[in-house]
């Protein structure tokens, strides 16, 4: 079968799709760079300067196309288990990130974990933020301040633990507990009955991600949970309610 021959106008709008698609590749190449890392040392030169800290950054997201910035996953240095997420405009290096929100989370997690010392077994402790959070860009803080900007801010305390002994008055006890010295706070605390297994598996997770997702929704679907309301702070919550949840763990 002989092929057409191209006429002088076909000829003509291919050469110009080409160059325009050669234009639109070279302009995305040139606001994001050519390289992951020069997008890495931009985020990075970025992120110090408006915090006045140091950075690392752990991931470069691919950008996609027609996105007029691109994503990162970093930490403040020396810091790790802070992970956050930050989006860069290419024009301009203007930031858009979770670095506040994610600390007033740590401290939640911080506190929470002081009003455990009765709970009869080992954790492990994660804040999220849920919901629309406050613009601050001052990463000290306190939970209180934070909590102030935004009278409907919700947070979700995840508490992973492994019994030693199986007590679900004294658990209850310690969720009582959970919040105290944080007045004001807002959400849930989602109880999570797991092994030894399953509580590296959700260790190593969160070393690697700064906010739960499908994956995290996936390693954690056979896993015993309860979620447990809170406002400003008090247990939502009945005592009999939680022991008849938990009897088969517990």
């Amino acid at each position: 079968m002989k092929r057409r021959r191209e006429t002088g106008f076909l000829q003509f709008k291919k050469i110009v799709r080409i160059i325009i698609m050669a234009i639109i590749t070279a302009s995305v190449l040139a606001a994001c760079g050519t390289k992951p890392e020069d997008r890495e040392a931009r985020a990075s030169a970025a992120l110090s300067a408006k915090y006045h800290q140091e950075f690392e950054i752990t991931q470069v997201y691919p950008q996609r196309f027609g996105d007029l910035y691109y994503e990162v996953q970093a930490y403040p240095a020396g810091d790790p288990q802070i992970l956050f997420n930050a989006a860069i405009d290419t024009e301009d290096d203007q930031i858009s990130d979770t670095y506040v929100e994610r600390r007033v989370c740590a401290a939640i997690a911080q506190k929470a974990a002081e009003n455990l010392d009765a709970l009869p077994g080992y954790y492990y402790l994660f804040t999220h933020a849920v919901g629309p959070q406050p613009y601050s860009e001052d990463p000290a803080i306190s939970i209180a301040d934070y909590l102030a900007l935004n009278a409907y801010n919700k947070f979700r305390v995840y508490l992973f633990v492994v019994p030693e002994e199986k007590k679900p008055e004294a658990f209850y006890e310690a969720m009582t507990k959970l919040m105290e010295g944080m007045d004001g706070l807002n959400g849930w605390a989602e109880l999570m009955i797991v092994n030894d297994e399953q509580m590296e598996a959700v260790q190593a997770f969160f070393e690697e991600h700064d906010s739960p997702d499908f994956d995290f929704s996936q390693l954690t679907k056979d896993y015993f949970s309860l979620e447990i309301p809170y406002e400003k702070s008090v247990i939502g919550m009945s005592g009999e309610a939680f022991c008849a949840a938990v009897k088969e763990v517990l």
